[in-house]
């Protein structure tokens, strides 16, 4: 591989996302910072999802090549980074971020931290350099093959290559949640080929921002205690490992494919659901976690039917205990609210073939 596909790689998987990630983190007001670059890697590449969404599914319904989406979410992408740099020269010209100062770390707390980097880059090491064969990879991995090498989108079956209709099972899935469209988007620009994307980088990048979204669950629930969010990385790091009790578990799909969209969600989406329901049940809740949540949920849209569907049920069961435990209706609709964007592709799906007809 030429060290040019890699710059682009990097380019597209940590730089675009850490630029217009760099807009919700100054919204949110995070003040340290590793967690500041942390969370804008993560809210920029799920930014990068939900733009993927809204783009492609229109032009799937409307069975477009994929040149033309290829086009139009580069143009996307390109305004999206030009406002994050306008809005980052503007806070450092108001010098908007003020960082608050961290206390020096004690050597225990540093043997903690490096013992869950350590972790996190040897699960992360194997999963790229050793390949586990899984058998979805035959519809997955095909549909963005097709998609670069024969420029369609969903319009040919992945089994037989013969011209796909509307309403054929998982396939009618994929088009609603067109994950392997974002992947085929990554191969083609990065010209890497989509196995090889798929199997031995995308590892190097999910995995790591899986873990992302459990420090930011350990930084919530031990007020911010670096030693403490360690040894829970540690711990969780322990569960991945030695969680394959069969091929559906969440340490399973992280370790062994996490390249598909329905593992992201397992290993990804649920897991940030969850911390970003933490942040509203709070009592001074920031009103930006109702967007933060809202664009989670429609980027795990994209990932698979299960995002659709699941992200929906942890947001209705989020504000059911808000209901309970702090007895604002007010605030519950709220935090329902934030489903709309999820409902509205669950929607689509249900009602795929009516839309179409009239779409179409």
């Amino acid at each position: 591989m030429e060290i040019r596909n890699l710059l682009i790689l990097v380019l597209l998987m940590v730089i675009v996302p850490l630029l217009i990630g760099t807009i919700w983190a100054g919204l949110v007001q995070i003040d340290h910072k590793i967690k500041y670059i942390a969370f804008s890697w993560l809210t920029g590449f799920l930014t990068m999802m939900a733009l993927t969404q809204v783009i492609a599914v229109p032009m799937v319904l409307r069975r477009q090549h994929f040149h033309p989406f290829q086009c139009a979410y580069s143009a996307v992408l390109v305004i999206a980074c030009v406002i994050a740099v306008v809005v980052l020269l503007f806070r450092w010209k108001r010098k908007k971020t003020v960082w608050a100062k961290q206390e020096k770390m004690s050597w225990t707390t540093i043997l903690f931290v490096l013992g869950a980097v350590f972790l996190i880059g040897i699960q992360t090491y194997f999963v790229s350099a050793y390949q586990h064969i899984d058998d979805d990879d035959s519809r997955f991995v095909v549909e963005e093959v097709m998609a670069v090498e024969r420029n369609v989108m969903y319009t040919l079956n992945p089994v037989t290559g013969a011209l796909s209709f509307w309403d054929m099972g998982e396939v009618r899935k994929d088009m609603v949640s067109p994950w392997t469209m974002f992947v085929a988007y990554i191969s083609k620009i990065s010209d890497i080929p989509p196995a090889i994307l798929s199997h031995r980088y995308l590892p190097v990048f999910l995995i790591p921002m899986c873990y992302i979204v459990y420090a930011m669950i350990g930084l919530f629930f031990f007020e911010n205690n670096r030693e403490k969010t360690s040894i829970f990385l540690i711990f969780i790091s322990a569960l991945q490992m030695y969680g394959y009790s069969s091929t559906h578990t969440i340490s399973a799909l992280m370790l062994l494919r996490i390249w598909q969209g329905k593992a992201l969600v397992a290993s990804l989406f649920i897991p940030m659901m969850f911390y970003l329901i933490c942040e509203l049940l709070e009592k001074n809740e920031k009103k930006i976690w109702y967007a933060v949540t809202a664009l989670t949920g429609l980027a795990g849209a994209l990932a698979s039917g299960i995002g659709i569907t699941a992200l929906p049920v942890v947001i209705g069961v989020g504000g059911i205990v808000n209901l309970f435990h702090r007895g604002g209706v007010k605030k519950t609709v709220k935090i329902w609210c934030t489903a709309i964007p999820s409902v509205i592709c669950l929607l689509c799906y249900l009602f795929f073939w009516q839309l179409l007809k009239v779409y179409f």
